[in-house]
């Protein structure tokens, strides 16, 4: 993904893939970063993407101790499984998904007897723009029509444990904007009882251009049936979530819902409106809470939100760009390059609205979100410096990082933990 649309769709004509960014969210166990280490044989698999003279290359591989995250170097040369173009990742039910838009379709790994990686099967979809986590079993996925020309999206049920679609129906996702029919382009997708909330922001199909930043809006779905019931709408704040389905929604332990919502011209809008924040929609409720707001534009930080990625115990880790850089420079798709040196990250107490920005990691470049991988109260993340690409362990509870491996590529997009 490059920063202009014509590079956009260069990119779709040459690589016939379009990346998507896995939203892991789920309203039982919140979050899945695999096994819970009552196994006593586990390990670690992640994937890594690494950046050559003519492009991209993912490679999958494993970890058999979170050492090989915190020092050292993190490679793959001469090990690693490399996967067709470029992909994203997530986990379920102690399977790694390495997503592809190739006859290879999406390709599902785990580790055999001895901690070897083998593959366990594999599906294949037109699109997955978004996905979240429905359940202990299942995903719902979203495949968003690309160029515009159709408002149609393609909603599907994907089974973790026969690695299959077992249910899809298309819903079309459209508004009217003065003389012009937008599109609704989901931006996430999270399981609450039997209901899904997509989250999704109006913008022209074949511009990309984003006219209505005054309103945060969520469609909600009847699940498992896939059926459209309602949309909830909020105007204190912009749309919520990007393009590429960066973390921008989550369900608490407590079942409640929080939103982040972005509107900086890094995050790809054509323009700025109501201000970037936070919303809850508390459990057992089926609006917006009307007493609960963080303006982050307005916080010590005083930033406009990339992602939001869920902690746990109330905590998200937050990506966001000063407004300041962000209005003069006005790079729209900078958050999803990483060789834009504009980014900062914080920890926000999402009960008691605290902002705090992270002590110890440097600014760094945009990038495509990648999943924080949690053990024990540290989030591991990778940041990418003008001078290097790191992983950084993050104390969640202090809101402080230190450098960790030494990354030999461009990014780390997953680490996930398997029992074996």
């Amino acid at each position: 993904m490059k920063n202009t649309i014509s590079q956009m769709k260069w990119y779709l004509v040459c690589l016939v893939i379009i990346p998507v960014m896995i939203s892991c969210d789920k309203d039982d166990d919140v979050i899945d970063d695999g096994a819970d280490g009552t196994d006593e044989n586990f390990g670690y698999i992640f994937s890594l993407r690494t950046q050559g003279a003519d492009g991209t290359s993912d490679y999958v591989w494993k970890l058999d101790s979170l050492e090989q995250l915190i020092s050292g170097e993190l490679s793959v040369e001469g090990l690693g499984i490399e996967q067709a173009g470029w992909n994203y990742y997530f986990g379920l039910k102690n399977s790694f998904f390495s997503i592809n838009y190739g006859d290879e379709g999406t390709i599902a790994y785990s580790l055999d007897a001895a901690g070897n990686i083998q593959q366990t099967g594999n599906f294949y979809a037109d699109r997955l723009d978004c996905m979240g986590i429905a359940d202990e079993e299942n995903m719902i996925g979203i495949g968003a029509p690309w160029g515009g020309g159709s408002y149609d999206c393609e909603f599907m049920v994907i089974n973790a444990e026969s690695k299959s679609i077992t249910s899809r129906q298309f819903n079309s996702m459209s508004m009217q904007h003065g003389d012009v029919k937008l599109n609704l382009w989901p931006t996430g997708a999270v399981v609450r009882g039997d209901k899904i909330y997509v989250p999704y922001y109006p913008l022209h199909g074949e511009t990309w251009k984003t006219p209505v930043m005054d309103t945060a809006y969520i469609a909600v779905y009847a699940y498992p049936s896939l059926d459209y019931v309602t949309t909830l709408k909020d105007e204190r704040t912009a749309p919520i979530g990007m393009y590429g389905s960066q973390p921008c929604i989550s369900v608490t332990e407590e079942g409640d819902i929080y939103t982040f919502s972005t509107g900086s011209y890094a995050s790809g809008y054509t323009q700025t409106g109501s201000p970037s924040g936070i919303l809850r929609i508390k459990n057992g409720e089926d609006n917006f809470d009307a007493d609960y707001f963080i303006n982050f534009e307005e916080s010590p930080v005083a930033g406009r939100i990339v992602f939001g990625n869920y902690l746990g115990d109330g905590k998200a880790l937050v990506r966001y760009i000063p407004v300041e850089t962000d209005d003069e420079i006005k790079t729209v798709w900078a958050a999803t390059n990483d060789h834009v040196y504009a980014f900062e990250m914080a920890i926000v107490d999402l009960e008691s609205k605290t902002v705090t920005p992270v002590d110890g990691i440097p600014v760094h470049g945009g990038g495509w979100s990648r999943g924080a991988f949690i053990e024990d109260g540290i989030a591991y993340h990778d940041i990418a410096t003008e001078s290097e690409v790191r992983m950084y362990a993050i104390d969640i509870d202090k809101a402080t990082a230190v450098k960790g491996a030494l990354i030999n590529g461009a990014t780390v997009p997953l680490v996930y933990k398997i029992d074996y």
